[in-house]
């Protein structure tokens, strides 16, 4: 492996977190055995070995020192070099560390591949070096379909296919590579091998899964990793974005920059054929990084919330419309949106989000000009939601609650309380399951359902705003615009306007 200078790439990743540690010198060693093996290893390599063999003094044993992490993750694009960050791994592992490590993948072959290649590293080594003479006689064996390295000081190289293959295996450095199809079975085969040595460390190194491996061990890793958990490293390479993939501009050389550190030696002419050959989502996946929504709510399944999906669909002419709106804040990011609920030529609900945009400043005039424009039956808000800061600018725009609540005129707030939510939920999730609405598959929309987190409340299950961890205004205000059309539907005169040319 060369490094070129046209590397382009950007070489710390979009989220590396770390444990604090105290001694960086077995990374050190590491990088400086690759140099001498001829292996040039580019800035983003040296860093994640460095800081993933960072050490600490032992808790148990304050002489002892040992690695500040027991678990690290790393995702990086294909074809990045996250096999080299291996390969210098291993030969580190063996002959500087002295451990017996396990490597996995999905496929042996794959496995295999890596350990071979160790192999002709450790042969073509200089003879001042003197890792030959650690070999043990016969040092690369065949057995039972798989080969394995052995050395004299009791280290050792050894592969296989996740399964049981290794269950009674005793193992310092487990590796799992291809880790995004790592299941639950896998975890309970071979997550215990390292439990009885004194310093050991696993390793899961992937491209993100695609959605059947979304609640894997590996994302849950990852969610650990994220929040910066006590003993794990996490290095992720990704545009890292709550974008539907439908949305993204694929073809942004800032985002090929962001997620592969290689970018550069990884050629323009390379990406664009991948982009011509891939779906979207493949090549948001495993050249972008883009990570698969959790469908984490357990109120909506996938499927009824697919077959609900018309792209096509449309308002009937001369029907009423309530609009919803609400908002999400995760730290300091802070999404509102807008949506409207109507009906269709054949009877059934049609809901559209007409809105989807960073902060609330802009929802007050917004809101005001859909009253304006289409004199809704109903405004509905979310008081609780992040537009409480807005609240006292609704007023002056003409935005106010009815004088009298028995009878609200066309463009009224309809207020969102605690107990309107407690029944708009389970009503809104009776809707998808009776199929009596249609909504226009949108991205974002999609996004918000099968990202959205639920909580109980009582014996009830609801959406928990809070807890959701993508952009869940879309889908909340599609569940008030609902309610606000349901709650008042009856309570207003019919509207005179024309709603056929749609929102969108």
């Amino acid at each position: 492996m060369t490094s070129s200078p046209k590397i382009k790439g950007i070489q710390t990743p979009r989220i590396g977190n770390f444990p604090e540690a105290q001694r960086w010198t077995a990374g050190d060693k590491a990088i400086r055995l690759a140099e001498k093996l001829g292996i040039k290893l580019e800035p983003w390599q040296k860093y994640i070995l460095r800081n993933s063999l960072a050490e600490i003094a032992d808790p148990d044993d304050l002489s002892q020192m040992i690695w500040a992490a027991h678990t690290v993750g790393l995702v990086v694009p294909r074809q990045n070099g996250k096999t080299f960050v291996l390969i210098v791994l291993i030969l580190a592992s063996l002959f500087l560390f002295h451990e017996k490590v396990l490597l996995t993948s999905q496929r042996l072959e794959n496995a295999e591949a890596v350990l071979l290649e160790v192999a002709e590293y450790i042969k073509n080594s200089p003879a001042k070096l003197g890792l030959k003479k650690k070999l043990a006689r016969g040092w690369l064996r065949k057995k039972n379909g798989s080969h394995r390295i052995t050395l004299t000081t009791g280290a050792c190289l050894m592969v296989c296919a996740r399964g049981n293959a290794a269950r009674s295996k005793t193992i310092d450095r487990v590796i799992h590579d291809e880790a995004y199809d790592y299941t639950d079975e896998d975890e309970a085969a071979l997550g215990y091998t390292t439990a009885a040595r004194p310093n050991p460390q696993t390793w899961f190194v992937s491209t993100p899964p695609e959605t059947a491996g979304v609640d894997g061990p590996f994302s849950r890793l990852r969610e650990a990793g994220h929040a910066g958990e006590e003993g794990i490293a996490w290095f992720e390479w990704s545009i890292g974005t709550d974008t539907p993939v439908d949305d993204l501009d694929l073809t942004d050389k800032k985002l090929w920059a962001i997620a592969n550190p290689a970018y550069g030696r990884i050629k323009d002419r390379v990406i664009q054929g991948e982009l011509k050959r891939s779906s979207r989502a493949a090549f948001a996946r495993e050249r972008l990084g883009v990570w698969p929504i959790k469908a984490g709510n357990n109120l909506i399944p996938e499927e009824a919330w697919k077959a609900i999906g018309d792209p096509e669909s449309q308002p009937a002419q001369g029907v009423k419309v309530a609009i919803g709106a609400c908002a999400w804040q995760q730290g300091n990011k802070v999404m509102a949106s807008v949506a409207v609920w109507s009906e269709r030529e054949d009877g059934l609900g049609h809901l559209e989000i007409i809105r989807n945009d960073p902060g609330v400043g802009w929802v007050p005039g917004y809101l005001a000009e859909l009253k304006e424009k289409y004199e809704p039956i109903a405004i509905g808000i979310d008081p609780k939601s992040p537009l409480n800061s807005i609240l006292l600018e609704l007023a002056p725009l003409g935005l106010t609650v009815p004088e009298n609540p028995d009878e609200p005129e066309y463009g009224d707030l309809a207020v969102l309380g605690g107990a309107d939510y407690l029944a708009a939920c389970p009503q809104f999730v009776n809707a998808i399951a009776d199929k009596t609405f249609r909504h226009r598959a949108e991205g974002r929309l999609d996004l918000a359902v099968f990202g959205a987190a639920s909580r109980k409340s009582g014996d009830i299950l609801v959406f928990d705003r809070a807890r959701s961890k993508t952009d869940s205004s879309p889908l909340t205000a599609g569940l008030i615009a609902r309610w606000a059309y349901v709650t008042r539907k009856d309570s207003v005169g019919s509207g005179d306007y024309d709603l056929s040319d749609s929102f969108g």
